[in-house]
């Protein structure tokens, strides 16, 4: 490990650290997106502005177990619609699931692409699990009960730029590189469309598919997720995704290191 560790940090450039025992990733999310670290997911992909997605999508529903990352934003999108990535999972022991980490009752293209992804379900006799039902929707308050994770996140950095004395007392239970880290990757946040929704797209179908469990199981387990103050919430999800990002980033070091291995 220590081996593997000492490649990856020699390999990224431009990178500066003060030892083994201290190492951060300056420019973390970037090269994780650059090193294609979500390939070990097998995923297609849903435009939901694409003239052709209904069919598209009815072939995923009816069809076997697939991932697919939903994409918001781009060509045909309207105006005011934001480059977002979500996760849609069709396992037969599952049902189909939309895990949409930035997820919000009030987002009118989210709505109509889980009302059809409901329609389809009801045609084809497959259970489907929306966002309210992974987080809890509240009708008198229209809003959820519970966060999702890239929402408090995102609350909580924003927060941060404004009030960084409450970020860094907010941070200080986490280790010395946790701390590095988060900071590192709140000031750096914002520089991908989206912010880091592609990981969480790739982490959550990674762990849904091999641990074998429900999306609304897997939320369940989470210690962050039944935090009710959305910037305590964000703060630990802040140090999660930090720390999860960087061990994908070591293991996907890992495996092209073995593969390069074995082409020799």
């Amino acid at each position: 490990m220590l081996k593997l560790i000492g490649n990856l940090l020699t390999n990224i450039e431009g990178s500066r650290y003060r030892g083994m025992g201290s190492f951060i990733i300056a420019n973390m999310y970037e090269e994780w997106i650059d090193r294609d670290c979500d390939n070990f997911v097998n995923k297609i992909t849903i435009n939901v502005n694409a003239p052709n997605m209904h069919e598209h999508l009815e072939d995923i529903v009816k069809g076997g177990d697939e991932t697919a990352f939903v994409v918001y934003g781009g060509k045909n999108a309207p105006e005011d619609e934001i480059f977002h990535i979500a996760l849609l999972m069709i396992r037969r022991d599952f049902g189909v699931e939309y895990v949409d980490c930035m997820a919000n009752p009030e987002n009118p293209s989210q709505m109509k692409f889980e009302a059809k992804c409901r329609d389809l379900c009801r045609r084809y006799n497959k259970t489907f699990v929306s966002s309210d039902e992974l987080f809890s929707y509240i009708p008198s308050e229209e809003t959820y009960d519970f966060f999702p994770p890239q929402t408090a996140e995102q609350q909580f950095i924003g927060f941060y730029k404004v009030h960084r004395k409450y970020f860094h007392a907010s941070i200080q239970k986490s280790s010395e590189n946790e701390q590095r880290r988060m900071i590192q990757f709140a000031e750096r946040y914002g520089g991908h469309d989206g912010g880091d929704c592609v990981f969480w797209a790739s982490h959550i179908a990674y762990h849904l598919q091999n641990d074998h469990i429900s999306a609304y199981d897997w939320f369940r387990q989470q210690d962050w997720f039944n935090e009710p103050d959305i910037m305590r919430a964000g703060s630990y999800i802040l140090k999660y995704v930090t720390n999860k990002i960087f061990e994908s980033l070591l293991r996907c070091q890992k495996s092209k290191n073995k593969n390069r291995r074995t082409m020799r």
